[in-house]
């Protein structure tokens, strides 16, 4: 049965100890003799996100919420950043954050990533409760890949070096220092830019690259880091309306392809509601609305932004 559980968490990124929890409720279930539920087995051969999503919708146990926060409040000073927000995305969702600036959205950003500590509620990941601290960043914090608005992009090095980078959270010091002077792991990195649509570009400079290029190498990072949560801070702000659609469909396809949850802040809702499964609408970090994308009205819309 490990063997099966691997492999599903491979495809799935998510760690075995969920499943075996899924399986566990499962036979509870069972013990009430409740015949529609579907026996274990089924469920450890099922490989598909979607599959396994109906399964343990069935079971009535959240176990694949890649991340979660319950009642969550964040204060600066008097200053009421998030007032109890709670919410969840599982694995291979796409979802979008909607608000005005200084909404909440970059600090629920935080708060997921753990860096922004709370002033009451909980947030997990993985199953795992964040914690601000280097301790929690070292044993998770690599499962967590985020995307700023500002990229962090070395431009003078070659794009092999970037999108290596994001593996420093993984590699010794040696490796990291090593890979500078002769990059490792060429074919890996080329399977990615093949992926975000760089092919042949691996040993170009960064700096030289376009706008929407440069936002391309920034996933190729987060692809090559392997997170089972991407959190991405508009990441299109500076992009025209084209190029800001053709990375948001790269983002969320990728994303569902290696069944990684995404969160996403987004200032155009249109692309947002063209790109995503939910969207999520903050105002004054109170949650105004969690809907599907295509549940997003003009009047919602309009009462999110007061227009």
């Amino acid at each position: 049965m490990g063997g099966k559980l691997d492999r599903v968490y491979e495809r799935m990124r998510l760690p075995a100890v969920l499943l075996h929890e899924a399986a566990e409720a499962t036979h509870a279930i069972q013990a009430t003799h409740m015949p529609e539920i579907i026996q274990l087995p089924e469920i450890i051969e099922l490989t598909e996100v979607s599959e396994l999503t109906e399964v343990l919708e069935k079971v009535g146990k959240s176990v694949l919420s890649a991340f979660e926060l319950r009642s969550v409040s964040v204060n600066y000073g008097d200053l009421i950043a998030l007032s109890d927000v709670s919410l969840s995305v599982s694995a291979g969702e796409t979802v979008g954050l909607l608000g005005s600036s200084g909404s909440g959205k970059s600090t629920l950003l935080g708060v997921c990533g753990g860096r922004v500590p709370i002033a009451s509620g909980s947030a997990h990941v993985a199953g795992h409760s964040v914690a601000v601290t280097a301790h929690w960043q070292r044993e998770f914090g690599s499962e967590i890949g985020f995307i700023p608005q500002q990229l962090h992009l070395a431009g003078r090095l070659r794009v092999i070096h970037n999108v290596n980078a994001g593996m420093l959270g993984r590699w010794s010091t040696f490796k990291a220092l090593r890979s500078l002077l002769r990059p490792v792991d060429e074919l890996e990195v080329d399977q990615i830019l093949d992926r975000v649509g760089l092919s042949g570009k691996r040993d170009q400079r960064t700096d030289r690259l376009s706008g929407g290029e440069q936002q391309r190498v920034a996933i190729a990072r987060t692809l090559r880091q392997g997170p089972m949560v991407v959190l991405a801070d508009e990441p299109t702000a500076s992009l025209d309306p084209a190029r800001s659609l053709d990375v948001m469909q790269l983002l969320c396809r990728l994303a569902k392809e290696d069944g990684r949850a995404l969160l996403v802040s987004q200032h155009d809702i249109e692309t947002a509601k063209r790109t995503c499964d939910r969207l999520i609408g903050l105002k004054a970090g109170r949650i105004m609305f969690d809907l599907p994308s295509s549940a997003v009205t003009s009047q919602v819309a309009a009462e999110l932004y007061g227009t």
